[in-house]
């Protein structure tokens, strides 16, 4: 038997030679097929035994997979992406001899998606189809979210649960630009061809992915209504779209609704008891959230073999949870056997350490440093981690205790450090001065750097003022302004007219248009003072005219507005009014003696 492992590639230097290494013992060719890297991909590529192909790209993946394909001498294909790579110990070139002679077209592996970048945390897992026969009618359709088919229809699939696969792409600002350039090639298509049904899903998917919840709950909810059916992970359409209407904090009785669909169409799937579960804890039902979170458990136990599983990355969270309850209970030995578990799966769940902190602060110092040892190591994340943890809760030893393993092992003198000795050595006025003005400081860092990033991330909700945020959501078109937004907006005016560019000021400076009248003019005059001469100019409006009249405080701006807009001619007869109204004369002369000399 004759194997090919094909990929197609962009930029893919940090993973090609993983995904190579996991394919040459199980295949005999290895077809890469670059679509126009510009990092180290192909000088890496040069240097390993592999057939490389260059094809231009045309915003078409089943094309540039197909181009593949073509290439390909084997029986069979493994077609992984560069960010994937197989579990070690599976023997599958004896698993493919075994099926060689079988009715099956392909098989569905299982996918587990993985984020490299919080210690290999598990995301979620599914069967996907990455094995297939290398046969002339078997080829990807579609330009994005590509689908294998034989003739138009569909494959004869078979499930090997044992043949596992980790996709890392999830571990990165990678991927989501990724996200980003699959959404665009939807919105080019639905451009030129109209709104597909089977879009909605990858849409919601996109747009779940961006944090983008009200759009995701739209097109999941669409997909639902269409009764199109996604092989083997549907379940994952009503996860997430129950998670975003949460996260949307839409109403309860709405989201149960969905959780009882879900339940009613997956009822060996473990998550939606613990979305409903996790629904009740936030509105306070203690008790009825952990009957639902110790249920969803138990149904996991029995059922730890779907094709579709959301719940293995969900079990850090359910143990904080019932931890969390357990607290409330003043039930602290349960309580820690559950937080014992929760970061032994992931050691980063910052609000499983928080109340582990709780717990541990009625335990020695030394007992309470061996404790967490059995988690994390002394590297500079993990200790970074634990100095942020205690200085939010206040665990006074343990925070000084890893600062000081900071300094003395790596050199490291901590922000949170210079915060916590402000607190100690600064009298009480001078702590809440010192402090205030740093906080100010990266709120202002903070919203600068959302109105660059293009889009706003549901995760600064809780950290931003309300007010702030809303002025954001409004700037971002998710909400519109209303009176009581005023003093926010005003107060992010300077910060917008300093610290960002043109366009994003124009968009900013029109919100305020939204207000009345009077507000509107402070707007102006705050423009004005920023010395924002051409945005003040287009800001004023025939009602704002009248509403100043002919009072000298508004002339001169509107002098000023000229002169800096080069309307010398408006300019010198606004200045020539100030001049016979006695009004700032030395300031007057001065701006109508440039004016003639210009």
């Amino acid at each position: 038997m004759y194997i090919s492992a094909c990929v197609i590639v962009k930029n893919e230097e940090k993973n090609i030679k993983r995904w190579y290494n996991s394919v040459k013992d199980c295949s005999d060719e290895q077809i890469v097929v670059d679509t126009g890297s510009t990092d180290g991909t192909i000088a890496i590529l040069k240097t390993l035994p592999v057939k490389l192909y260059y094809y231009k790209w045309q915003d078409d993946f089943a094309a540039a997979k197909n181009f593949a394909i073509n290439k390909a001498e084997g029986n069979w294909i493994i077609f992984l992406d560069a960010d994937e790579y197989f579990a070690d110990g599976i023997d599958l070139r004896n698993s493919l001899l075994m099926l060689d002679k079988q009715n099956v077209d392909a098989l569905l592996c299982r996918m587990i998606n993985i984020d490299m970048d919080d210690g290999n945390t598990e995301i979620s897992r599914f069967m996907q189809l990455r094995i297939f026969r290398n046969d002339r009618d078997i080829r990807y359709t579609g330009e994005i979210h590509e689908q294998l088919v034989k003739n138009g229809n569909k494959l004869r699939l078979l499930e090997q649960k044992e043949i596992i696969i980790y996709h890392t792409g999830y571990s990165n600002q990678r991927y989501l630009n990724k996200i980003k350039r699959n959404l665009k090639i939807l919105q080019e298509n639905i451009k030129k061809s109209g709104e597909n049904i089977y879009y909605y899903r990858y849409l919601g998917d996109c747009y779940y992915a961006l944090e983008n919840y009200t759009e995701a709950v739209k097109y999941y909810k669409r997909h639902i209504e269409s009764q199109l059916y996604s092989l083997n992970n549907e379940n994952d359409i009503y996860f997430n779209l129950i998670d975003s209407m949460i996260k949307q904090k839409y109403i309860s009785q709405d989201i149960l609704n969905i959780i009882k669909k879900a339940n009613d169409l997956f009822p060996d799937q473990p998550e939606f008891i613990a979305q409903h579960a996790a629904l009740n804890f936030s509105d306070r039902h203690y008790n009825t959230a952990k009957k639902f979170f110790l249920q969803a458990l138990e149904l996991y136990k029995k059922n730890q073999d779907l094709s579709s599983d959301n719940f293995t990355a969900l079990l850090p969270e359910v143990y904080r949870y019932l931890a969390q309850i357990y607290i409330y209970e003043k039930k602290i030995a349960k309580a820690y056997l559950f937080l014992n578990k929760a970061l032994l799966l992931n050691r980063y769940n910052y609000k499983a350490l928080q109340l582990m902190g709780i717990i541990l602060q009625k335990f020695s110092y030394e007992y309470s440093v061996n404790c967490l040892s059995k988690y994390y190591d002394e590297t500079i994340r993990d200790i970074l981690f634990l100095s942020d943890q205690f200085f939010y809760i206040g665990t006074k030893n343990l925070f000084v205790h890893y600062n000081k393993v900071l300094f003395d092992k790596f050199g490291i003198y901590s922000e949170k450090w210079r915060l916590w000795k402000i607190v100690m050595n600064e009298s009480k006025n001078d702590v809440f001065e010192k402090l205030l003005l740093q906080t100010v400081e990266k709120i202002q860092l903070l919203v600068t750097s959302l109105l660059f990033l293009g889009d706003l991330p549901d995760k600064y909700h809780n950290v931003l003022p309300r007010g702030i945020w809303q002025c954001l959501s409004a700037y971002y078109g998710k909400i519109e302004l209303t009176e009581e937004n005023f003093d926010s907006y005003i107060t992010l005016l300077p910060v917008v007219a300093r610290r960002t560019d043109k366009n994003i000021q124009q968009k900013y400076f029109f919100l305020g248009t939204r207000f009345s009248l009077n507000k509107r003019a402070k707007i102006f005059d705050e423009l004005c003072r920023l010395e924002k001469w051409q945005s003040a100019g287009k800001f004023l409006s025939d009602d704002m005219r009248q509403y100043f009249g002919n009072d000298m405080n508004y002339v001169i701006k509107m002098a000023k507005i000229a002169y800096y807009n080069n309307d010398l001619v408006k300019a010198e007869k606004y200045f020539e009014i100030l001049l016979q109204n006695n009004y700032n004369s030395a300031e007057v002369k001065s701006y109508l003696m440039w004016i003639k000399a210009l």
